[in-house]
């Protein structure tokens, strides 16, 4: 890649194991999605992902991965982004990767540019057997979506230089359920940081694992990038136009992610769960039914009073902040612990699945995130499953579930409900409601 103002494809053909890389010969189609949309109509099997020439930018937030093709939920093209995962690919030296046809039996994709030549791998992988466990040479066991990645982590760092590479695959939802994300953690100082993020929506870790039998994508390279050295031309540009430079612009406007003083919280979570009010969802909906005044004292007493201040008191106070595996002053990922924060999951499964502290809503995201599970489409689902449990729409013993059914009426008093003791119980029903989705014939 001499000229950085070209794009450049790699192609594999998964079914002939044969691959190349080449200019797009259309070079407009500068963009990822445009991209996608026009090998989705060559081949509506096919599956891309990459991100363009502005990936290649010194600008912070413009590196997110881009994913597309056929999603078995919409039945038809999808697109789904993953903050970060760019910046690594640059190193690989391509902006897209265009995969056709399927593995022979469920396969890592290995891609690697190193001293100006493509490494491209397609290797067999027992997967099933890695979900249940691996452990790492630190003697930790790994379950579902982090195991795979920390055997891949351990098998192929040696590979690469420093922490030039990354990893992408997937968990048991990707096999089970359309609903299969595509995940990964950012590298950090040689090891796998607690900050994961995901491509969520449309199901795309299920079509890539069901058709594709990818299991996993490990990519990097020393490909060097000109433009990324390029920050002064680019505070050049916004002293002109915004009278300010680059990383003073970018913070101003994304104050709300990294920490507004008035509020004295930040990032989405903080932010959202203080703005909220009285329109907070809760109990599957069931909020709002109540009145006005009901719903504010729910947002003072459950969110204002203790969940919310939980995050406060762990996360902000003690400024645990980072990036998703970009350099980026905002450093909007929060995280406690090996938890990371954000409104939608601590939502879908916080609030309105009955869950209004933050040790059971921990459980039960985390282990969304171990089975490989888009987490807010799964706090949907499993808040619904919830409310027609507990109005005895269906019932517990014909699929499996406890007896014991979820505290789910809408309440805004510790009197009627016990934040830290429901909170728990309904997570672990949670839990228990999508283990019967993933492993029980009664979930199908």
């Amino acid at each position: 890649m001499a000229n950085k103002s070209v794009l450049y494809e790699l192609v594999i053909d998964l079914n002939s194991r044969e691959w190349g890389v080449d200019c797009p010969t259309n070079q407009k189609l500068i963009g990822p999605v445009a991209y996608g949309w026009d090998r989705y109509k060559y081949d509506h099997n096919s599956f891309a992902f990459g991100g363009g020439l502005l990936a290649g930018s010194p600008l912070p937030g413009t590196r997110r991965m881009i994913f597309t093709g056929w999603s078995p939920q919409w039945e038809g093209f999808y697109v789904s982004a993953m903050g970060g995962a760019m910046y690594v690919f640059h190193r690989v030296g391509v902006n897209y990767v265009w995969l056709r046809g399927s593995c022979e039996t469920d396969s890592i994709l290995y891609i690697n540019h190193k001293e100006g030549k493509y490494d491209v791998q397609i290797i067999p992988i027992n997967i099933d057997q890695l979900w249940e466990g691996y452990c790492d040479s630190s003697g930790r066991d790994w379950k579902g979506f982090y195991a795979i990645q920390q055997y891949l982590f351990e098998k192929y760092r040696s590979s690469f230089i420093n922490d030039w590479f990354r990893i992408l695959t997937i968990g048991p939802g990707a096999r089970y359920t359309k609903e299969g994300a595509i995940g990964s953690n950012q590298i950090k100082r040689g090891e796998l940081s607690v900050i994961d993020d995901w491509a969520g929506r449309g199901g795309l870790g299920s079509r890539l694992l069901q058709y594709h039998h990818v299991a996993g994508i490990v990519f990097g390279g020393d490909w060097q990038d000109p433009a990324l050295k390029e920050a002064k031309e680019l505070d050049e540009y916004f002293l002109e136009h915004f009278g300010q430079r680059a990383i003073t612009s970018d913070l101003a406007l994304s104050q709300k992610y990294r920490y507004v003083p008035e509020f004295e919280t930040g990032g989405t979570f903080g932010v959202n769960m203080h703005e909220t009010e009285d329109r907070l969802f809760s109990f599957n909906y069931k909020s709002i039914y109540a009145s006005d005044h009901a719903r504010l004292e729910q947002q003072q007493n459950f969110i204002a009073c203790h969940y919310l201040k939980q995050f406060n008191d762990e996360i902000i106070k003690p400024k645990n902040f980072d990036h998703c595996g970009e350099p980026c002053a905002i450093a909007c990922k929060k995280f406690v612990s090996e938890y990371k924060k954000d409104y939608e999951p601590y939502e879908a499964l916080g609030p309105n699945c009955g869950i209004f502290d933050q040790r059971a809503a921990e459980r039960v995201n985390k282990y969304v995130d171990t089975m490989g599970l888009d987490s807010i489409q799964t706090g949907g689902t499993v808040a619904w499953i919830m409310d027609l449990l507990s109005t005895h729409m269906i019932t517990a013993k014909d699929f499996d579930l406890p007896e014991d059914l979820p505290h789910f009426d809408f309440a805004n008093s510790e009197d009627k409900f016990d934040l830290v003791h429901w909170s728990s119980h309904n997570a672990d029903y949670a839990i228990d409601i999508i283990k019967m989705i993933l492993f029980s014939p009664k979930g199908e």
